[in-house]
């Protein structure tokens, strides 16, 4: 059985070769860990639910830096991370 998965848009693009790339340095090791923290969290959500990601890398960890989240391109929060 195939399983499928859609998602709302996430602006920021994928976390990796966006968002550390460009702002590696400008961020600080607490929201380095944070996002770390959140990236985990998710994924044990998903293990939770029976479900194994199979393809899980920096480029499939979208970050959204819409208008409303403007605030997230210096504090990433757990709503950022998909």
């Amino acid at each position: 059985m195939l399983e499928k998965l859609v998602m709302q848009y996430a602006s920021g693009g994928d976390l990796l070769r966006q968002y550390l790339q460009d702002n590696f340095v400008e961020i600080d090791w607490y929201q380095k860990i944070s996002i770390l923290l959140e990236i985990a969290k998710g994924l044990k959500a998903i293990h939770n639910h029976g479900y194994v990601h199979r393809d899980f890398h920096g480029g499939n960890v979208l970050l959204d830096l819409s208008e409303e989240n403007e605030e997230s391109k210096y504090n990433v929060t757990q709503n950022m991370i998909y």
